[in-house]
This record gives structure tokens, sequence and C-alpha cells, in this order.
């Protein structure tokens, strides 16, 4: 994007480039953001499996045991 920002200004660049550019680092950006939640639930699953349904998502009844019955007490 810098770059694109700078053969603008210099004139060797068209605003048609620096727009492609913003939108690129934009599509990049939410890319990053989706592969770095689905790290984080990954990490989550693999330390807490039990905590995690088969689709991937939190399930409260497995979390804190379906059956009502205490931990240990």
């Amino acid at each position: 994007m810098r770059l694109a920002q700078l053969r603008y200004d210099v004139g060797i660049g068209t605003q048609a480039d620096v727009l492609a550019a913003e939108a690129s680092l934009a599509q990049a950006r939410q890319q990053l953001l989706s592969i770095t939640i689905q790290h984080e639930l990954a990490v989550k699953a693999f330390w807490q499996p039990w905590a995690w349904s088969a689709s991937g998502g939190s399930s409260a009844t497995v979390a804190t045991g379906s059956s009502g019955m205490g931990t240990g007490n």
C-alpha cells in the first residue's frame, strides 16, 4: 500500500493502483484476523478438548458436565 501511494505521489502510479492496494491490504487483514481466531480456537480445543463440541464451538453443557453432578464432591 505504501509503495502504491509513493508511486502515486511522485506521478508514476494511478489512484486506481492505490485503491487496489488498499483493497488488497484490507482483504489480507481480514484473512489474518480469521486465521488468528481459528488458531485461538484450535489452541483452546487442544488444551480443553472436553469444552468443545465436534462442530468446533463451545458447549456449556459439556464444559460444566451434562450429568449435573459435581466435580468430585
